[in-house]
């Protein structure tokens, strides 16, 4: 009777927790860990979430990089951190990388936060200085330095003028 009491918590809890956002499975459980809930009634509670389709990482790996990848701008790099922090296993969270840069290339995301970073001057009016603080937002954000430097192409210093 106690182990069905502490199921139908949890269960509660659990779908409480889902209401709020999506989850994946492995925050979840930590979730229902912290409050204490038995390994057993855990796993209970996530196999009948699972098999009635609230519980499904690959879902949420995909529509978690789709937010991170138009929303916040972030480049694969850090896609893939987050959801690795989320306990989505590493060749899921590519795969969902993967579905979502079909959608939305990194480039697309360098040119949206670049022009949001911007805000209205051109690249050709940045100087080096500039350029350069550029170029790390853009790696901190988890971009590729690579593309990076393809998307700012060569930095020409202005000709000096003769004062002859």
């Amino acid at each position: 009777m106690e182990d069905h009491l502490q199921y139908r918590r949890a269960r509660e809890r659990a779908l409480r927790l889902l209401a709020l956002r999506g989850r994946s499975r492995a925050e979840l459980r930590k979730k229902l860990a912290d409050r204490d809930f038995t390994e057993s009634v855990i796993d209970r509670v996530l196999e009948n979430l699972g098999g009635l389709g609230y519980l499904d990482d690959g879902a949420f790996a995909v529509n978690r990089a789709r937010h991170l990848a138009v929303n916040r701008l972030y480049g694969n790099r850090k896609i893939e951190e987050q959801l690795r922090e989320k306990g989505i296993p590493r060749e899921a969270a590519r795969e969902a990388i993967r579905e979502v840069r079909e959608e939305f290339s990194e480039k697309d995301g360098i040119a949206r936060y670049a022009a949001r970073k911007l805000q209205g001057r051109s690249l050709e009016s940045l100087d080096k200085k500039e350029r350069l603080a550029l170029a790390r937002t853009l790696q901190g954000k988890g971009y590729h330095l690579g593309l990076i430097l393809d998307y700012l192409g060569p930095y020409e210093e202005s000709p000096a003028y003769d004062t002859d």
